[in-house]
């Protein structure tokens, strides 16, 4: 019997690994969250309930796009099961409906399968089957397995300086790699390093997913910097990519550093030299080991002495001082910035309060127009109930007219004349 209920959106469990997508698709969770704001509804996700957790099969990006849609409950097709039961549905799922799965996507659920001591025995079909691949691909990861692909063997590159290590062959044959055989083997490090680590939750792993996608050399570049941290999952920054990169480089010498400034190159005056630093984690060994200069000098280099170590003062005093005129012009701007900000933040008072103002103005003249409207109605009924005084004095005056003519017919005396009684409809001994 299905059982189909809103669930909190903060009881759903989403960190057991059962997202089996490398990276989540945030322009798909943006569009669904602005649908399911107009009214739009989607299917339920299905969740699988381990005595009071419920672990999250099938529908990452719904309960992304609810979350930020706002949405505090979300309907969902509630089955017994724990987490396993949860993985293994996941496996399966999206191979029929949904966003389309990547070339990655269906290796992680091959993977998956793989990895497991009871499911890796499957056959190969049955294995293709549940995952919702091909059986060849299969058969190729099973092949991949055994033995374990590895890293290209080392080469034999003299180094500049014996003490530094030289960059892994894996970052300078990048290039020569096929882009589906990068991806898996990307993938399949990821996966190592979050077993590794213990870290692997789902904002980690796409994290990784994300990087790879806006570069897949860089992605590769910062996967070997985590490989060389104790314990750490998280994707590292350019900083830190940058300083893993400079160990494997060579200092510059005193003579090109001279060079340099000589050059107007100041940025590499206190660095590695501009042909050979990190700019960027494109690193060949054209650039590691040049046959030519490594700065093209416009002039020779200054004599070493005195003379040429006060030169390089001197012009270091310039560089600190034109950095410390940029930073006072900058914080300059951003005083100017501050003060443009809180005008702003005043002006936005002042609207807020007329339109404060026009909310009681407009309530006032409702308020106007509802006395105007109860004026005139007391104003009808007043007009009314002359009218009905008039119609009553009238009435009085005819039964008045009567018994008076009554009152005489019994005592027998003379009828009034009606001219005197017009005069005075009310007599004095009437009074």
């Amino acid at each position: 019997m299905t059982d189909i209920r809103q669930i909190p959106i903060k009881f759903i469990r989403t960190n057991g690994k059962t997202q089996v997508r490398m990276a989540m698709d945030q322009g798909a969770i943006l569009e669904y969250a602005e649908a399911m704001k107009e009214g739009v509804t989607f299917p339920p996700v299905v969740l699988f309930l381990d005595k009071d957790i419920y672990w999250l099969g099938d529908g990452f990006h719904r309960v992304e796009a609810a979350q930020a849609a706002g949405k505090k409950n979300i309907k969902a097709d509630v089955r017994q099961g724990g987490l396993r039961e949860a993985q293994f549905f996941a496996i399966g799922a999206n191979h029929d409906h949904g966003l389309r799965r990547s070339n990655a996507d269906k290796r992680k659920a091959v993977e998956m399968l793989l990895d497991d001591p009871e499911w890796g025995g499957w056959s190969n079909r049955e294995i293709a089957r549940v995952a919702g691949v091909a059986p060849g691909l299969v058969d190729k990861m099973k092949g991949e397995r055994v033995p374990t692909v590895g890293t290209p063997a080392p080469k034999s590159t003299p180094q500049k300086a014996a003490a530094l290590p030289p960059l892994p062959d894996e970052l300078l044959n990048f290039d020569s790699w096929d882009e589906e055989d990068a991806g898996d083997e990307f993938g399949r490090r990821v996966e190592a390093l979050a077993k590794k680590t213990g870290e692997g939750t789902d904002e980690g792993f796409d994290a990784w997913g994300e990087a790879w996608d806006a570069d897949h050399k860089d992605a590769f570049t910062r996967l070997l910097v985590a490989e060389s941290w104790p314990g750490i999952f998280k994707v590292p920054t350019d900083l830190e990519r940058d300083a893993w990169l400079a160990k494997h480089l060579p200092a510059p010498t005193v003579g090109e550093r001279a060079a340099a400034m000589e050059a107007g190159a100041t940025e590499q005056v206190c660095g590695v030299p501009e042909a050979t630093r990190p700019v960027s984690p494109y690193v060949d060994e054209a650039q590691l080991h040049p046959a030519a200069p490594v700065i093209p000098l416009k002039a020779a280099p200054l004599p070493p002495g005195p003379d040429d170590r006060d030169s390089r003062i001197a012009q270091l005093e310039r560089l600190v001082q034109e950095k410390d005129a940029a930073l006072a012009e900058l914080t300059r701007q951003l005083e100017e910035a501050g003060a443009q900000v809180q005008e702003l933040n005043d002006e936005n008072q002042a609207m807020h309060r007329i339109l404060d103002a026009e909310d009681l103005l407009t309530a006032f003249k409702k308020e106007v127009t509802r006395a105007q409207a109860l004026a005139r109605t007391t104003e009808e009924r007043f007009r009314g109930m002359q009218n009905q005084n008039k119609a009553l004095s009238k009435s009085a005056t005819s039964w008045k007219r009567k018994f008076d003519a009554l009152e005489r017919k019994t005592k027998g005396a003379p009828e009034p004349d009606p001219e005197l009684e017009e005069e005075n409809p009310y007599p004095p001994e009437a009074v």
